[in-house]
C-alpha cells in the first residue's frame, strides 16, 4: 500500500519506497492507533471499504485496533 500525494491509496508496488511507509501513532484508547503517510496525512477507512490518506487529523475513521493474530497448529 502506498500513500499518494493527492490522498489516495494505491496498492500496485513491487517494490517499498517512502511512500510506502507508514508512522503508527499511539491514539487515546488502548489498543488503537493512527497510520500517517509520507505525505503527512493520515490513513482513513471508509464506509465503503475504500482506504483514503488524506486527513489532517485523526478521529474516529482513522482509528485503528492493533489485533494479534493467534498461532494455530
Amino acid at each position: 500500500m502506498s500513500a499518494q500525494p493527492e490522498g489516495g491509496c494505491d496498492f500496485n508496488r513491487e517494490d517499498r519506497g517512502e511512500w510506502e511507509y507508514f508512522r503508527m501513532e499511539k491514539s487515546g484508547d488502548q489498543g488503537t492507533v493512527y497510520f500517517k503517510g509520507a505525505h503527512g496525512k493520515y490513513l482513513s477507512a471508509q464506509p465503503d471499504g475504500q482506504l483514503d490518506c488524506n486527513r489532517d487529523e485523526a478521529g474516529e475513521w482513522e482509528t485503528f485496533r492493533v489485533m494479534l493474530a493467534k498461532n494455530e497448529e
